[in-house]
């Protein structure tokens, strides 16, 4: 019923997103709604601006189901595959990761995190390349990083004191919301580094050496840096592995199969 009803003001959707250069879809797979209306949308977009001289970045933001959930499950899979063949680059956020990461919350808070990740996320994308930063990103750099990319993962991290790089690098890595089959594939990497007035051009790049340590030598990486006047003595991380493959998909091709 999302699909059809996707379809059917099909007109009036495009429309509004039709001068925007990149476009997040965020939606929760496994159900009707998100799945069958975000999986059409991407659908269309791609069917109408596929050769556009305009050049468009499909960014599908997702989702998945917990594990108990297994009647949502296949469908989840399903819209996902359809997902990596519309958009360049779907960041996954596994709802099974949130238990690991955010297991011991409140579960109200819990459940936030996934939602405050996303917001992070898309608010760091678009800060970083609209706002005037000590090391810029720009469009370009984000398509050469996205562009046909696949799945992608995201980590974000928070740190204070005299190792608050470290700590916001490690906290990134080890809540990344997403089971990789392999880093050690992965195309691409997006890292941001926020800070505040003391933040050092030494802390900066070497969050990005931190990070780089586990990724293949061919792997692209882009980075970005900005003063945040609030993060006095602290820094905040945003990581973006992209090109990835998922252990969810793998795992449940083996159950299905």
């Amino acid at each position: 019923l999302g699909e059809k009803a996707l379809h059917e003001n099909a007109d009036d959707v495009v429309k509004e997103i039709s001068v925007a250069n990149i476009i997040f879809l965020v939606a929760g797979l496994g159900g009707g709604t998100g799945t069958g209306s975000v999986t059409a949308l991407a659908e269309e977009i791609r069917r109408r601006f596929g050769d556009s001289a305009v050049p468009h970045l499909i960014v599908g933001v997702v989702t998945l189901p917990f594990d108990v959930e297994t009647a949502r499950m296949s469908i989840a899979k399903k819209g996902l595959d359809r997902l990596k063949s519309a958009c360049d680059t779907v960041v996954v956020i596994d709802n099974n990761r949130l238990v690991k990461v955010a297991g011991n919350l409140p579960f109200r808070e819990a459940l936030g995190v996934a939602n405050t990740t996303i917001g992070k996320f898309i608010k760091g994308v678009t800060e970083t390349i609209t706002t005037a930063s000590l090391i810029n990103l720009d469009y370009a750099d984000l398509r050469a990083i996205m562009k046909g990319a696949g799945l992608a993962s995201i980590g974000i991290g928070e740190g204070a004191g005299d190792a608050r790089v470290e700590q916001a690098v490690e906290t990134a890595l080890n809540g990344r919301l997403l089971d990789i089959e392999d880093v050690t594939k992965a195309r691409g990497l997006l890292i941001h580094v926020s800070g505040g007035e003391d933040l050092t051009l030494y802390e900066v790049n070497h969050a990005a050496e931190i990070m780089k340590r586990s990724l293949p030598p061919k792997a692209k990486v882009i980075w970005g840096a900005r003063v945040d006047e609030a993060l006095k003595g602290s820094a905040s991380v945003m990581a973006v592995v992209t090109g990835v493959e998922s252990a969810f998909l793998k795992r449940h091709e083996k159950r299905l199969g």
